[in-house]
């Protein structure tokens, strides 16, 4: 809701703002802040409506909650090795060179 169009609001303007260089350095800061918070905070909200929806829900809801948790939690050794395989593989970068002019 309003939270949302807030929030893109403050990305869009701040980004738009940022390109020509009308923000100092803190104000930028603290729209990436924001950015970052924004996410993990209404995840956490709708993670508590899920859970109340899931009590009221009855055990077949709480079941599966639980249940999609386990797999998730399971799953995270098989994506870590895939990752790490992937990363063994990889080249290092070259560093950049800076072209002053």
């Amino acid at each position: 809701g309003g939270v949302g169009i807030a929030m893109l609001l403050l990305i869009f303007v701040g980004s738009y703002l940022g390109k020509r260089g009308l923000l100092s350095a803190k104000t930028e800061q603290g729209v990436e802040f924001w950015s970052a918070v924004y996410i993990p905070i209404v995840g956490a909200m709708a993670a508590q409506q899920n859970v109340l929806g899931a009590l009221s829900g009855g055990p077949a809801a709480i079941l599966a909650g639980i249940a999609a948790v386990a797999v998730a939690f399971a799953l995270v050794p098989l994506l870590d090795r895939f990752g790490r395989k992937k990363a063994e593989g990889a080249r290092p970068l070259k560093p950049r060179t800076s072209v002053q002019g």
